[in-house]
Formats: structure tokens, sequence, C-alpha cells
């Protein structure tokens, strides 16, 4: 992938991706096979991804094109397509447990 194409959606929706781990962007490696094991997210982050992505795809015809190769997507197609590309794409769950002690 080509990080110097600024005008890219795809590169605009990977550089948001990172945000939401506080990754760095520039670091990544998109070449790398499994480069989305990088990093985890809660089931909390991706949802908010994911709601970003269908609203981003939703409102910029241009994204649909580069991404779904559409141009005139209804906005349940822009969720689903949002939600494809996490499963495809989005960094993996957190497995991590939290312990909480109960107090009385």
């Amino acid at each position: 992938m080509n990080k110097q194409k600024q005008d890219s959606h795809l590169n605009v929706i990977l550089a948001n991706m990172c945000r939401y781990v506080e990754a760095n962007y520039w670091d990544m490696d998109f070449n790398k096979d499994n480069w989305f094991q990088d990093y985890e997210w809660s089931q909390e982050i991706e949802d908010n991804f994911t709601k970003w992505l269908s609203e981003y795809l939703y409102g910029i015809k241009e994204a649909q094109k580069e991404l779904c190769a559409r141009s005139s997507m209804r906005k349940k197609e822009c969720e689903d397509a949002a939600r494809d590309f996490v499963f495809q794409y989005g960094w993996s769950r957190t497995t991590r447990w939290v312990v909480v002690k109960y107090v009385e």
C-alpha cells in the first residue's frame, strides 16, 4: 500500500483505524501478512470505529466507489460494508479479562 497517496480514502480509513488504538500510522507495514493482529481493540472501540466508517462511506460517494466499486449506496449498505471491512481488516479483539473485586 502506498501511504504517499494522500487522497486515498483507504489511507484515511486506515489512519483513523490506527488512531483508535493509538498506533502510529506511518510506522505500520500494511503489506505485512496479518498486520491487523499487531494491535487489539475492545468491542466498544470496534463498534465506534464501525459507526464512524459507516458514516464516512455514506457521506462520501468517492469513498464508496474506491472501497465498494459503487457510488450510490444506501445507509444500510454502507453499514454492511463497514462491518465487512472491520471483519476482514479490523484489529484483533482484546481477550484480556478484567477482574473486579466486589466489596461489601
